[in-house]
């Protein structure tokens, strides 16, 4: 008995092999499967994007997901308290509040209702 070490995709396997009685065999050429893969290896990824730079200061409402705005409920110029409704923003079929993260005045409505917006996105600028 004959003991071999194949090594197949990376795993090592210890094999046995046991010889059987000998028969007459007629020298040829046997093809083997290649040892390259049939297709190429897929190509890597390519780098996410960076985050979108928000367009304001310190006080950027930004759009926490993906999505469409369906309508804005403040206008610019109006004073706003904290958790006030700014927003709607629908993402993955569900309606999204978003809320005034403190007290102000809407300086700048940089979205209107239908458009599309990406996580990070500036989407009202408070004062």
């Amino acid at each position: 008995m004959m003991r071999y070490e194949v090594i197949v995709n990376g795993v090592s396997y210890l094999v046995e092999v046991k010889a059987l009685e000998q028969q007459e065999s007629k020298p040829g050429f046997i093809p083997l499967a290649s040892s390259a893969p049939s297709t190429p290896a897929p190509s890597p990824a390519p780098p996410l994007s960076p985050k979108p730079e928000p367009q304001g200061g310190a006080n950027t409402v930004e759009s926490p997901m993906p999505g469409k705005i369906i309508s804005v409920a403040v206008k610019e110029g109006e004073a706003v308290e904290k958790d006030q409704l700014l927003l709607i923003l629908e993402a993955m079929k569900m309606e999204n509040e978003i809320r005034s993260p403190s007290g102000g005045v809407v300086g700048e409505i940089l979205v209107s209702a239908g458009d599309h917006v990406e996580s990070g996105e500036a989407l009202i600028n408070l004062r």
